[in-house]
């Protein structure tokens, strides 16, 4: 694990003064998340001058869960069992001019029999992973910490900036021992502007420093492993632990993203915010460390979206309308080069580049909407309804020999309906949805090697048709200033597909279980 930065300062002001209820009823307290969804129409944008326009004053809540996962319905390189156990405090504050918030969560868990990845935070596109065939199980802790301050100065002037810490690490006791470190940093500073007459204008901007290592420590040198070297749709490079033991790997890379927010408040609740933004990242894969040098692939992506939210609010009824588009382009670069023993560092194993070009090319667009619909008594909320879909088009080219493709598009929805109860000192909500997702059409064409093991079941994964659903409780009593809560949370999902591309999936599931206690004041 890496050092936690020291400049966090608001964060630790924020969860070590203490918060007091002066400005918040305490019946508020157990649905303030539900009224921030409502009440905050910046909510969910990347500018974090949102933070000054919560509905919420002071608030402070931990909260500890176990959950875990069953099941086959899932990628080829996830795992069938997990477990994982969160720990996490955060807290908000307003001052007179500033608003402060932050969080700690820690996350100690368990994936077994896993296999085909060992990166932890590199991007999830990004085509260049390093694996091994042996599942096995690993042991994952993740650490993130986040501060955010909002400063209001003047009457039409609010400025924000906020930090974001996120780092990981995984092992396993089963040869070859991928032993991972991950981190990123990031730091979004933000300012919101009034123009008058009900219109205001945003402007934010992110820089995201990534880094993770990897190193490998095999145990028994007489048995021998390969390391394989993805560089998209299935493709691959090796290399054994008779020719590298240890193998080590680190990526570096940086994204930079740009928003612009435009608002607009005509009163009698009616408001809209439109949000345009744009990302472009990079992470580059090295290998050897000190002892060589091989290009593991460099990897780009550039992004653009935009988001429209309309509001409509009453005193008992608060309507939000989203719709949204979004496009990326990610493409990777690959490096064909040569193995050789070099006389001049003692006959040490290093690489000769003897080409390099564009190796994979992926480009998605998607477009997805959500209603949401919150009923409110004494403005606290009674009833709340959530239909969301996506609809998603991508096609991803592969140089390699004729070439390859993949093609697919596909949709998704959800729906999502809380009831909330309020008796005496106790407030309970109940929560049932349900969701699914299909492909209207795909094709693929992929390399042979490893294509029943690998890049057909994670293509059927990706286009198979599924259904699900949700059921959650949570229930908490008042103690004097404390509410204190328990939770559980069980999801399932049930592959319905017709086994295209893999027979892996038949009669599979997914099901996922959260049990939790939480303290709010």
């Amino acid at each position: 694990m890496k050092k936690i930065p020291t400049s966090l300062l608001c964060l630790f002001y924020v969860l070590g003064s203490g918060v007091s209820l002066r400005g918040q009823e305490k019946v508020q307290l157990p649905v303030c998340r539900e009224m921030e969804q409502s009440g905050n129409l910046y909510a969910g944008s990347h500018n974090p001058t949102s933070l000054w326009f919560s509905p919420l004053d002071d608030v402070l809540e931990f909260h500890a869960d176990y959950k875990l996962e069953r099941g086959d319905w899932h990628d080829v390189d996830e795992s069938s069992k997990t477990g994982h156990f969160g720990v996490g405090i955060s807290g908000q504050r307003r001052f007179s001019k500033v608003v402060c918030s932050g969080s700690i969560v820690y996350d100690d868990g368990k994936e077994y029999g896993r296999r085909w990845n060992s990166t932890l935070q590199i991007a999830d596109d990004n085509p260049f992973i390093l694996g091994d065939s042996i599942a096995s199980d690993f042991n994952i802790q993740r650490f993130r910490l986040s501060g955010n301050v909002a400063y209001h100065p003047f009457e039409r002037l609010t400025l924000a900036l906020q930090l974001d810490y996120d780092t990981g690490s995984s092992a396993n006791q089963t040869d070859p021992r991928p032993k991972t470190d991950g981190m990123h940093f990031v730091i979004t500073p933000g300012i919101h502007y009034g123009l008058g007459s009900g219109f205001s204008l945003g402007l934010s901007g992110s820089f995201d420093l990534m880094s993770e290592s990897i190193t490998h420590d095999v145990i028994d040198p007489r048995e021998s492993y390969v390391y394989f070297r993805f560089n998209g749709l299935g493709d691959f490079s090796t290399i054994s632990t008779g020719t590298s033991l240890s193998y080590p790997r680190d990526y570096n890379g940086t994204e930079y993203t740009g928003a612009m927010q435009f608002a607009w408040d005509g009163g009698r609740g009616v408001s809209n915010l439109l949000e345009a933004r744009y990302a472009s990242n990079t992470e580059k894969a090295r290998d050897g460390g000190a002892a060589f040098t091989f290009l593991g692939g460099d990897y780009t992506r550039t992004g653009f979206c935009v988001t429209d939210r309309i509001r409509l609010a009453t005193s008992r009824r608060v309507h939000t309308l989203t719709v949204g588009w979004e496009h990326k382009l990610g493409k990777g670069i690959w490096y064909e080069q040569t193995a050789y023993t070099d006389p001049d560092k003692n006959n040490q194993l290093s690489y000769k580049v003897q080409s390099s070009g564009l190796k994979n090319r992926e480009t998605q667009t998607a477009v997805r909407g959500e209603y949401r619909f919150d009923q409110l008594r004494e403005a606290l909320p009674r009833f709340t309804l959530d239909v969301a879909g996506r609809f998603e088009q991508s096609e991803t080219l592969h140089y390699e020999g004729d070439g390859y493709n993949r093609r697919y598009s596909r949709v998704t929805a959800a729906v999502t309906a809380s009831k909330y109860f309020y008796f005496g000192r106790n407030q309970l909500t109940a929560t049932l949805g349900a969701a699914g997702g299909s492909a209207l059409s795909s094709s693929q064409n992929a390399p042979e090697r490893l294509l029943e093991g690998y890049t057909a079941p994670a293509f059927e994964y990706l286009t198979g048709t599924w259904l699900g659903g949700q059921a959650q409780v949570r229930y908490r009593r008042l103690f004097g200033n404390l509410w204190v809560g328990l939770y559980a949370h069980a999801a399932l999902a049930c592959y319905q597909g017709d086994n295209r591309y893999s027979a892996r999936f038949e009669g599979s599931n997914r099901q996922r279980y959260t049990f939790g206690a939480e303290i709010l004041f």
